[in-house]
């Protein structure tokens, strides 16, 4: 009875060290990690006819001062072009930064290569020319 005993306390006293051992390593990770930053975009609506303006907004949050680039590009023609293809250089603060950018639906042709359906809208944020956060957004487009 009293070896049971003896491997539940040492199988316990094993798992809370675990644990301890991988809250620290957790916290390790996130210190190194302060650079990070992340990144979410919202449109002014969901649904647009063809010709609509539309207003992308995109939010980084950062945990540090940073120069990049907001690259947002989308709505996709059947032939690969991009209808939605902006840039804009930024200098982000620690939290919260909001760019903004405007543009177009395109009009629905089979000559465009547009028809009405769903599109994304993609923001890819740029660092030194790496990639190190990118969000994307579904919106419809209808024919007026």
């Amino acid at each position: 009875m009293t070896e049971k005993v003896f491997v539940v306390a040492l199988l316990m006293v094993a798992i809370v060290l675990g644990m301890l051992i991988g809250l620290n390593v957790n916290q390790k990770l996130y210190l190194e990690n302060k650079g990070e930053m992340s990144v979410s975009l919202s449109t002014d609506k969901d649904s647009y006819k063809e010709g609509d303006p539309i207003e992308v907004s995109v939010f980084v949050y950062s945990t540090t001062s940073a120069e990049v680039v907001v690259n947002v590009s989308g709505i996709t023609s059947r032939f690969g072009h991009n209808y939605i293809s902006l840039e804009k250089n930024a200098s982000l603060k620690p939290g919260r930064n909001e760019i903004n950018f405007s543009s177009r639906a395109p009009y629905c042709s089979s000559c465009a290569g547009i028809y009405p359906g769903t599109y994304s809208i993609a923001v890819s944020i740029l660092k030194e020319s790496e990639i190190i956060a990118t969000a994307t957004k579904n919106i419809s487009i209808e024919k007026r």
